[in-house]
């Protein structure tokens, strides 16, 4: 899957559609699929293939980031502007709530 999405999200000359931001995410979303990591070096993470290492996300898991991803797309398309803003006010809340836990600098 990674080799796949490779040339649509990464480089100068990559050939994603910025303007749906959807189908950004979902394509990087795809590129990370093969992502795996070892027992010796739990924190380190490359793109594996079967019997390279463990994988970081489950079947399971994949399948309901699909099913999250279609739920979102669907929102987008009833309301592209309300999706749009929508997910800038996310965005703030999520950095709101970053910088209130690291307290007043």
């Amino acid at each position: 899957m990674h080799a796949w999405a490779v040339p649509w999200v990464e480089g100068p000359g990559a050939r994603a559609d910025f303007e749906d931001p959807l189908v950004v995410t979902a394509l990087q979303y795809l590129r990370g699929f093969d992502l795996c990591r070892g027992p010796d070096r739990p924190g380190v993470h490359w793109h594996g293939r079967p019997g390279a290492g463990e994988w970081l996300r489950s079947l399971d898991e994949i399948a309901d980031g699909l099913g999250r991803w279609l739920e979102e797309c669907a929102r987008h398309d009833a309301d592209p502007r309300g999706w749009i803003r929508s997910a800038r006010e996310r965005a703030r809340a999520y950095v709101r709530a970053e910088e209130a836990e690291r307290g007043p600098s």
